[in-house]
């Protein structure tokens, strides 16, 4: 069907260039005052590719660019404009389609209204063969060597929240400033004491010099829609949600928020 479209645009650039419309004395008419057939294929493949990749600036420049004739930017402009509209009413376009085949999280400008209010973020968090959400990976804000190290090796996450004593959300940390305080504490240490002494696993390593205190959580019975509009207002990476007692329960990433895990 994309050749169709392909037809389409030709001919609709062929009638755009016919004499009682465009004049006698355009620069793409030949001497018989006819349409050149070239011209009217260049504009209908200039068309056809920017109604698929949805690219408009670049095609017509690179279709024009390859004719060697800048005349030809106002048809194509125009058949590129109309077939980018045209497209958007079928399907979003060839790159969005790649992304979703890969799964990569590109999210929506605005949530869908079909599942506004339909959904909370408990209902869309990563449960266990019972149905119970999965514990969230996270940090004390005094911590220890070898517990820092083994929760790293465990998962490839790159935000954990930090809780307190009491096991309440004070903050955040990202993954790599702790492999980066993890490095410090490791040089400190083998600086003093030899680079060949084991290091203790009970090391002191503090995160209150490099976790986020401000951040901002959602409690976990927040309807979806409205969590993701402060995830994408405030274009955050990393959103903590939590229980009724301030208590981490996941970290939602771009992800959680792709319509299509929903549905």
């Amino acid at each position: 069907y994309l050749l169709g479209f392909q037809s389409l645009f030709s001919c609709a650039s062929q009638m755009l260039m016919r004499p009682d419309i465009v004049g006698s004395n355009a620069p793409f008419m030949n001497a018989g005052n006819f349409y050149d057939p070239g011209v009217a294929a260049a504009v209908g493949s200039a068309a056809f590719l920017n109604g698929s990749a949805r690219v408009t600036l670049f095609v017509v420049v690179m279709v024009a660019e390859l004719c060697g004739d800048g005349q030809l930017i106002l048809p194509m402009g125009i058949a590129c404009v109309v077939a980018w509209l045209v497209g958007e009413q079928i399907y979003p376009g060839l790159y969005h389609a790649q992304m979703d085949a890969t799964s990569i999280p590109l999210l929506p400008d605005h949530w869908p209204e079909a599942l506004r209010g339909t959904h909370r973020v408990k209902d869309v968090l990563i449960k266990d063969g019972e149905g119970r959400i999965k514990p969230v990976v996270s940090f004390f804000v005094e911590e220890t060597y070898g517990n820092v190290r083994r929760k790293l090796e465990s998962n490839r996450h790159n935000g954990y929240p930090v809780v307190g004593p009491d096991g309440t959300c004070k903050g955040l940390v990202r993954r790599r400033m702790l492999e980066r305080e993890v490095k410090q504490v490791e040089d400190t240490y083998r600086a003093e004491h030899g680079a060949i002494v084991e290091m203790p696993a009970d090391t002191p390593v503090l995160l209150i010099r490099i976790m986020e205190y401000n951040d901002i959580t959602v409690p976990i019975t927040l309807p979806l829609d409205r969590a993701f509009t402060v995830f994408k207002k405030l274009e955050m990476r990393h959103l903590v949600a939590v229980d009724s007692k301030n208590r981490p329960v996941a970290v939602l990433t771009r992800a959680f928020f792709m319509p299509t895990r929903i549905t």
